[in-house]
This record gives structure tokens, sequence and C-alpha cells, in this order.
């Protein structure tokens, strides 16, 4: 179902996908220097070689393609995540079934929008470093280490959101890496290799603040709505489906799974159920996720958050703080009743936001008729300025002459590049 919205997903630039043309199509070089600067607030060096290696004059720059990806890498994901989850319980679960539900229900944008790519690579990144505390108990091996560095480095090359993580889990891995070179029969190049890497995420953090600039909506943000945007940005897809319903205490569903899954943990480290490195790791991860939500909170504070595109846009990021409770109630306890209940009742709520939210899907079906009148007018030679204005919602979030001008000059790219159906395009 998942792969049937994806190439029905968007086949044309959409919104941020437009600063990306002019590189993509060969009109601007692709340098390190364009690799570095920002783009829509963020330094992404990394999602744009994916860009780079997707779209070019063999696929016709059918954005399509990043959709389908998208999808691929987070079914992949979620395939394994559920292996994971065998391997600490021992045995597969119905409730494993969680994994697929949440990634592919959360990462609905990244299924029609081709920039989405953005927040799932920084998806697999942060998820990577989750799986990677989890299999952490005692020792570290090269391999082990490494992949840690390579992890907490990426962070921070896939843009802001990323960059907020870095901090705390550049922490542990520091803290892992010390008690490492301490051990007696420690291996000490991989507590070097962890420092390296702690190190060098930080590093990297550190110079994409120098000089990165903050849109308006950054100012003059109460810390009322700061923390009420942070708490709603947490609850995801469950905003959507139960928004509708006067007296639902969704907003409060994701603050209080996490608090409790917090205590649970807390208890496993003092009772020594868990291993403190590991435990460590994870009460680390969570001061993550909650400086991500006291972020998005910050710098969108000023907006209505219950407008589509901003609601939609963000739900994604909040999938790591739902897959690493699941873990918890999963790794402490999975041959427990209580934990084997909180893990079904997280299936249970999934699944019923699966099946309220799949209206949503009705706008996939809008896209695909727009972008089929965009076609006969593009072959029948209407100019790029009159396609932009006609076609605003097909190509922009919201109506600006900033849009309109910008979109405009994208068609008229896409034009000199000469793939079909913009070759058409009449020259205003």
């Amino acid at each position: 179902m998942a792969l049937r919205v994806a190439f029905r997903g968007r086949k044309y630039p959409y919104t941020d996908d437009w600063a990306l043309v002019p590189f993509l199509t060969g009109q601007e070089p692709v340098t390190l220097g364009w690799l570095w600067a920002e783009t829509g607030n963020h330094r992404i060096p990394l999602v744009k070689v994916a860009f780079v290696a997707l779209y070019n004059r063999f696929t016709t720059y059918d954005f399509r393609l990043g959709v389908v990806v998208n999808v691929l890498a987070l079914a992949a994901l979620a395939g394994g995540l559920m292996l994971m989850a065998r391997r600490l319980r021992g045995s597969t679960a119905y409730s494993d079934a969680f994994f697929p539900l949440t990634i592919l229900q959360w990462g609905l944008a990244a299924t029609w929008w081709n920039f989405g790519l953005h927040y799932v690579c920084w998806l697999l990144v942060a998820t990577a470093f989750l799986a990677i505390i989890l299999r952490h108990e005692r020792g570290m091996s090269d391999g082990y280490a490494l992949l840690s560095a390579a992890s907490v480095v990426l962070l921070p090359l896939c843009g802001t959101i990323g960059l907020v993580l870095v901090p705390a889990l550049a922490v542990w891995l520091l803290i892992v890496g010390c008690l490492e070179w301490r051990a007696e029969n420690g291996n000490r190049r991989a507590a070097l290799v962890a420092a390296l890497g702690a190190g060098g995420s930080l590093t990297i953090a550190l110079i994409s603040l120098v000089g990165l600039t903050t849109g308006s909506v950054y100012r003059g943000v109460d810390p009322s709505a700061i923390l009420t945007v942070s708490v709603i940005f947490l609850s995801g897809e469950f905003g959507r489906a139960f928004s509708g319903f006067r007296l639902a205490p969704w907003p409060f569903f994701m603050p209080c799974l996490a608090l409790a899954s917090a205590v649970a943990l807390i208890r496993a480290i003092q009772s020594r159920e868990v291993e403190r490195r590991r435990g460590s790791g994870l009460l680390l991860f969570l001061a993550a996720m909650v400086c991500l939500a006291l972020a998005v909170g910050f710098g969108r504070g000023g907006r209505d958050w219950q407008t589509p595109g901003v609601r939609d846009h963000y739900a994604i990021l909040a999938v790591p703080l739902l897959i690493w409770a699941h873990f918890v109630w999963i790794l402490y306890y999975g041959s427990r009743p209580v934990g084997r209940f909180v893990q079904m009742s997280l299936l249970a709520l999934v699944g019923v936001v699966f099946v309220l939210n799949l209206g949503s899907r009705e706008y996939v079906a809008r896209i695909r008729e727009w972008e089929e009148r965009f076609d006969e007018d593009a072959r029948a030679g209407v100019s790029a300025s009159a396609l932009a204005e006609r076609y605003r919602e097909l190509f922009w979030w919201q109506d600006t002459d900033v849009g309109r001008l910008r979109v405009a000059e994208g068609l008229r790219t896409l034009r000199r590049a000469g793939v079909s159906p913009f070759r058409f395009i009449r020259e205003d």
C-alpha cells in the first residue's frame, strides 16, 4: 500500500525541491560549497549527495524516485527493528507489528514528497544509534566503536534536527569510551575511535552553527507556545487521528508514555537488572529527543500547529521516541505481564491511528489530478509564469509572490534541461 502511494506521489518538485533544481540539472555546478550551503535553515550535505545521485537526465528528473526510495528505506528500517526486537526478546511476537505500522504511518509525509528524504536520512541515522545503544552490554569491539562514531558524526550532516541530538549522544559515547579505556581488559583502540567520533560530531555541530540563519518564525515566541508545540509535536500522528475528539487527551499521551518508560528504566538500572552503560545511553537518548521537541517548539511555536502542512511535516521526527519506549518495555519487562500489556497496547493504539488516518490519502489522488492537467497545459505550450500561477498548490505550499517566482524560474530551468513535458513550455 505504501509503495502504491509512493508511485502515485509527487512527480514534480515541490517547495524546497525547487532550490535543488539548478544543481540537479547541471545549470549550476555541484561543489563542496553548495553541499555545505544552507537549504531551508539546514545544512544537509548528506541529503544533497543523495539527491544528486537520484535525479539526472537518465531518470528524467522524476521526483517520485525519491519517494519510492523513502518508502523502501522506511520498510527496511521497520524490518530491521523487528529483527532487533526478536534478538532482545528471544522470539518474535505479534506486538512487533508495531514497528511497520508506526514508521510507515508517522512517515506518511515522506511517501508523497521527495524532500522527505531529509527526514528519512535523519531517522535512519538516529535509529541506528539507538540500535547501537540497545546492543551495548559489556565491552566494545572495533566494529562497534566504528559504527557508533560514524552514526554520531553523520547526524549533524542531516540538518539542524540531527545537530540537536548530537550533544546528549556524544556525551554517552564519551562516557562508554572512557570506561572502556579504564577497564582492565578494555579495548583502547575502540575507546579512542569512540572518543574521536564524539569529538568529531561536536566539532561539526559547532561549525554548522557558524553563519546559520533563522527565519522570522524563530523570533518572539513565548514559553507557553514553545511548551505547547513541543508536546503536540511529540504526539505526532495521534494529533491527526484524535484532534476531532473534543475530550481526547491525545496531546498528553506521548509525554506520559515517555515518563512512565523513563521511570521503569531508572528502576531497572537501580535494581541492576540492566547493564548501566546501556541504561545510561537510553536515558541520554530520551534527553536528546526532549531537546529536539523543545527545539521544534522554539522554531515553530509561532505557527498554527494544526495546519496540515506543519503538522504532517514533522510527524516523522517523533518516531524515535515511540521506538525507544517500545524497546524499553521489551528489554526490561518483555517477559512480564506489564511489559506484554504495554507492547500490545501500543500496537492497538497505532492500529487505531492507522484506520482513522486512512482518509488522508485522498490528498494523493488530488495531486495526481493536478499533475495530469499540468502535463496537458505544459505540452500545449503554456508559459512558465502562467503555469506557476495556475498550479500553485501543486508546486508550492502557500500563495505568495516569492513562491510563484521561484516555481516559474524552476520550470524555465527544467525547460532548458530539455526533458518532457517541460521542454514544451513557452517562453514568457
